[in-house]
């Protein structure tokens, strides 16, 4: 059985830079043919997406926009409110998530059991957001090299 593919991926948020207390965001977005998705809304304005690539099947687009880095703020896309952990004053909360929860020899591990990792992040994240998320893919690598980062 195959999963179907979403018709469209995101909001996935990159920061670009730091500079002059403003951080300069890309909100990505995949969406299958080439539908162009709802602009991104800040406190200041509407923003525009604007295409990076096209493939036959999807199109890959791009909004920048600028939000403060001395306090928390949002910017708002298709009706939703998506929260920002802007305060960069102080200490910075870094989260960190790997693999699925899924280690090298516990495939046999139910999901629900692992998922209850990714259910217990998302409940500290709603409580206190982190700044920055890591994704950690190890397993992916060649033994030789998990040995040199390790």
């Amino acid at each position: 059985m195959t999963a179907a593919r979403p018709s469209l991926i995101g909001p996935i948020l990159i920061l670009d830079n730091i500079e002059n207390g403003r951080l300069t965001l890309s909100a990505l977005f995949i969406v299958e043919g080439k539908e162009r998705p709802p602009d991104v809304k800040t406190s200041e304005a509407m923003h525009a997406p604007e295409i990076l690539a096209q493939f036959d099947s999807a199109t890959v687009w791009r909004v920048r926009f600028n939000l403060p880095s001395d306090r928390p703020s949002e910017y708002r896309w298709n009706g939703e409110i998506y929260p920002v952990a802007g305060d960069l004053r102080g200490d910075l909360r870094i989260a960190f998530v790997s693999c699925n929860g899924e280690e090298i020899g516990d495939l046999e591990r139910e999901g629900s059991e692992r998922n209850a990792m990714w259910r217990g992040c998302v409940r500290r994240t709603r409580r206190n957001l982190s700044h920055c998320c890591c994704m950690g893919a190890i397993r992916s690598m060649p033994m030789k090299s998990r040995r040199a980062i390790l």
